[in-house]
């Protein structure tokens, strides 16, 4: 214990007065103030020997350093919460050394719920990071249950998955040689990391699946299709405070968006509730948007969704898309930055590169539009787009049929590698 204190430790029938195995403190000799539990040091409140006999582990901690520490009433110790924890965690090594074979049962335990719930959930078998289960268990507290160590793997699970993500986001990047450079790269994976990249693949597929099913809800007073594809891109009043990468789908509009720093989705720019002129979404209209920044402050991304099918816009008017973008545009330019939700400010000074998306289907009225304000679709018909000299934006517009064609087109190579279509 140190070069002023010394231990005891004594074995002892599991009793009404000692019903867990607990550490007491000594000085003036004499036991002074409260026994402490160990229960959760050692994993179980007792062990049981060989004849089934249920005992605890009794230790006793001596030191002339706590002589000087017992209050007026010598009652008690005037310790600090981090000396006992210490005390506590120094007596509990010494006795799992001399109860190996109740720590080895416990860890034995552990692993088999462990495995149990890796059968269920073979994907979080990535969280292990090369280990074995039994070598996972080892390395953690001896009293958690299966349910936590589920839940240490999903966060060790994400976090080794962040550079596959990073490694796909980088082949998307290239259309020329993507499949090719797919190929490579699940060709460089080992197992655990395939079952990642396949649960990522099916997730991707599942989405799209249901973007195609939200263009189908009808006028019925439910929630309207613009609203379920929106929450299925980026949850909507909220930002990426919140939100981890795992939880949004930007990759259905453009993979590069995935990765940007901050994303707004369907909030003021302050941060409040909404007032006179704020530029937010508008039920009436159907319209939401997301703005989206980087750390230095030198590029602003704004993606606007429309009603699919919507066909009642006028060029100029408050149903004009481009005009929204270029008001959303110039608020958020003006005011230097929005609020987050936790209060902080995400400054937008010195913007050099602007983008905006406008995800709305191509009907008469929308087409008219987008030629008024002299868009081009000449190297794709599904694509309109134009350079706004004044406001130094470029903006695309496409249709959710478009969306989700080149969302599988992007995915198509994963699909084909890891899922044979």
């Amino acid at each position: 214990m140190g070069a002023d204190g010394e231990h005891s430790i004594a074995k002892i029938q599991k009793t009404k007065s000692f019903k867990n195995h607990c550490l007491l403190l000594s000085a003036g000799d004499r036991i002074v103030g409260a026994a402490r539990d160990l229960t959760n040091k050692l994993g179980q409140p007792h062990f049981v020997d060989e004849k089934d006999k249920r005992y605890i582990v009794l230790a006793v901690v001596r030191s002339e350093a706590f002589e000087s520490r017992l209050n007026d009433a010598r009652t008690g110790l005037n310790l600090s919460a981090k000396t006992v924890e210490t005390i506590v965690s120094t007596i509990s090594d010494v006795i799992q050394q001399t109860e190996t074979h109740q720590i080895e049962r416990i860890k034995t335990e552990q692993s088999t719920h462990l495995n149990e719930a890796l059968r269920e959930n073979p994907i979080l078998r990535i969280g292990l990071k090369g280990r074995s289960v039994t070598e996972y268990v080892a390395s953690k507290p001896n009293n958690w249950s299966a349910e936590e160590f589920v839940s240490d793997l999903a966060i060790e699970r994400f976090r080794a998955s962040t550079d596959l993500t990073r490694a796909i986001t980088t082949a998307a990047s290239s259309p020329t040689d993507y499949e090719q450079k797919i190929e490579e790269l699940v060709g460089k994976l080992d197992a655990n990391k395939k079952e990642a990249l396949a649960e990522y693949v099916l997730h991707r597929k599942s989405v799209i699946e249901l973007v195609e099913a939200a263009r189908k809800f009808g006028d019925d007073g439910k929630r309207s299709a613009e609203d379920v594809i929106h929450e299925l891109v980026f949850r909507r009043f909220t930002d990426n405070v919140a939100l981890e990468y795992f939880e949004h789908n930007l990759w259905l509009i453009d993979d590069a968006l995935a990765f940007l720093p901050y994303v707004s989705s369907d909030r003021t720019m302050h941060g409040g509730g909404r007032q006179k002129g704020d530029r937010v979404t508008d039920l009436a209209f159907f319209d939401d948007s997301m703005v989206l920044g980087d750390n230095d402050g030198t590029t602003i991304s704004i993606v606007e969704f429309k009603k699919p099918s919507r066909d009642d816009y006028t060029f100029g008017g408050k149903n004009d898309p481009v005009l929204q973008v270029i008001d959303t545009l110039q608020k958020a330019t003006a005011r230097g930055g929005i609020t987050k939700t936790d209060g902080t400010h995400f400054a937008f000074t010195g913007v050099v590169r602007r983008f905006a998306f406008i995800v709305a289907d191509h009907t008469p009225s929308l087409v008219r539009v987008l030629q008024s304000h002299d868009f081009k679709s000449d190297w794709n018909p599904k694509i309109h787009f134009r350079y706004r000299d004044n406001e130094q934006i470029f903006i695309q517009a496409f249709g959710y049929d478009t969306l989700v064609e080149n969302a599988k087109k992007r995915n198509q190579a994963f699909f084909s590698v890891l899922l044979g279509e």
